[in-house]
């Protein structure tokens, strides 16, 4: 979802499964990224909060987060 030129929110949702012995579900995580360009048009800042349930701990909140720094070296075309 863009808000802004160079500022977009991405919303996603995972499960895991185990198909064998039985079918069933291990894991699920909600995230909802903030991407934003912070210098020139190949340098992103991104900050994603996320929530996960594993089966392990009996589907109970465990809340994270990931600060990531990206660069596209190479050619961009338009």
């Amino acid at each position: 979802q863009p808000l802004f030129k160079n500022i977009m929110l991405n919303y996603s949702w995972k499960n895991s499964y185990e198909t064998r012995p039985v079918h069933s579900l291990t894991e699920s995580v909600f995230k909802a990224a903030y991407r934003q360009n912070i210098w020139r048009e190949w340098l992103f800042f991104e900050v994603v909060p996320q929530l996960s349930f594993h089966r392990e701990r009996d589907f109970e909140a465990v809340p994270g987060i990931l600060l990531r720094v990206e660069g596209i070296f190479g050619y961009i075309s338009k």
